[in-house]
C-alpha cells in the first residue's frame, strides 16, 4: 500500500472513530460539505442531517470494523471499496450489518477528505 493509500486509510478509520464518539468537529474536518450520504436502506442525506442525526442519537453508532479493504487512485481521487462490519442502533434498530463500502476521497490542502463522486 502506498503512503497515500495509508493516508485514505486513516482517513476511513478516523471518520468511522468520529462517528462512534460523536465528534462533529472531527467529522466535518473529514469531508467535504458536498458530501451526500447514502444509507443500506438507500436514503441519502446531506452532509448536516446525517451529522444532526448522530448528534442528536438517532444513529448511533458502536463498533466499525474494516473487514476488506481496495483503494484506487482515479485521477483526481482515490476509490475506498470494500467491507465492514458496523455495530449501530440505527431508526431504534441496534444491529450489526456488513456493509459494502463504496467512498471517494480527494486529497485538498495536504488533506484526504471524504467527498463524493458527483463532487467530480
Amino acid at each position: 500500500m502506498s503512503q497515500e493509500e495509508k493516508m485514505v486509510l486513516e482517513t476511513y478509520q478516523s471518520f468511522q472513530q468520529a462517528m462512534i464518539d460523536k465528534d462533529m468537529d472531527q467529522l466535518r474536518k473529514l469531508t467535504r460539505e458536498s458530501v451526500i450520504f447514502t444509507h443500506m436502506s438507500g436514503k441519502k442525506q446531506t452532509r448536516d442531517e446525517f451529522f444532526d442525526d448522530i448528534k442528536n442519537g438517532i444513529l448511533n453508532y458502536y463498533q466499525s470494523n474494516l473487514l476488506e479493504v481496495r483503494i484506487t487512485y482515479e485521477k483526481p481521487y482515490f476509490h475506498l471499496t470494500g467491507m465492514s462490519e458496523l455495530k449501530a442502533k440505527v431508526y431504534g434498530i441496534t444491529g450489526t450489518w456488513r456493509l459494502p463500502i463504496n467512498q471517494y476521497y480527494m486529497k485538498i490542502n495536504g488533506r484526504y477528505l471524504l467527498t463524493g463522486k458527483e463532487d467530480l
